[in-house]
């Protein structure tokens, strides 16, 4: 459990699936043509009680919520939002190298 870190909650998605995390940001913004993200919605930097899958593809940015199933095809449709990158192997991990 990670009673709403979002610290603690990207420690667990690291360990659980080996994923690298890039730094926090408000948005998808990506200059590849295929990214995905983890993304906590709300303006906390540091808590949340959700998680959603960022995915921009060929500039087309869609949020997913694994829990429910529900497809947002415009990512303001949750407001606000953080969004960690996820990096290939080798690369930052949450601000460190």
């Amino acid at each position: 459990m990670n009673d709403g870190s979002i610290a603690k909650a990207n420690e667990q998605i690291i360990e659980q699936t080996g994923a690298r995390l890039g730094r926090h940001q408000g948005g998808l913004e990506t200059a590849k043509s295929r990214q995905l993200f983890v993304v906590y919605p709300g303006a906390s930097m540091t808590r949340a009680n959700h998680v959603l899958v960022g995915i921009v593809a060929n500039g087309n940015a869609r949020l997913y919520d694994p829990q429910t199933g529900t497809r947002y095809s415009n990512p303001a449709q949750i407001g606000r939002f953080v969004a960690f990158p996820i990096m290939p192997a080798g690369r930052l991990v949450q601000g460190r190298r």
